[in-house]
């Protein structure tokens, strides 16, 4: 199972999918951070920096943007922790906290289609 929560029907299904959102971006966030270090590293890659910077950036502005959204939500979210089966993301909804947990290998089609997103959107308006 991917999900396990506390209180789980108090929340709508968009805030659900934002909540994810928010799980899951950290994971692309890091896949592109370590393409930086590649690419900074390697002169035959340097073109692809400023990309990869761009991208960080619009990374982070959307995880900022789904954070406060969720605030507005009454929803307040905590520090992601990574372990050996996958990641929890502790949060407060009306007062009661509650534990979204997604196991590693259940949003690897996730993680590839936010990658193609992030590209395309940039790619698209680096030209």
């Amino acid at each position: 199972m991917s999900v396990h929560l506390a209180e789980r029907a108090a929340m709508s299904q968009e805030d659900m999918h934002l909540l994810r959102n928010l799980i899951v971006l950290p994971v692309v966030l890091s896949a592109f951070e370590s393409d930086l270090v590649l690419f900074e590293s390697n002169p035959n890659l340097t073109s692809y920096r400023a990309l990869a910077v761009r991208t960080i950036a619009r990374i982070r502005s959307d995880m900022q943007r789904l954070t406060d959204n969720l605030r507005k939500r009454g929803i307040e979210v905590f520090a992601e922790k990574r372990n050996e089966n996958g990641i929890n993301r502790a949060f407060t909804y009306q007062g009661k906290r509650g534990m979204y947990a997604l196991r590693w290998g259940t949003f690897d089609t996730e993680i590839a289609l936010l990658t193609d997103y992030y590209l395309g959107n940039l790619a698209e308006s680096a030209d």
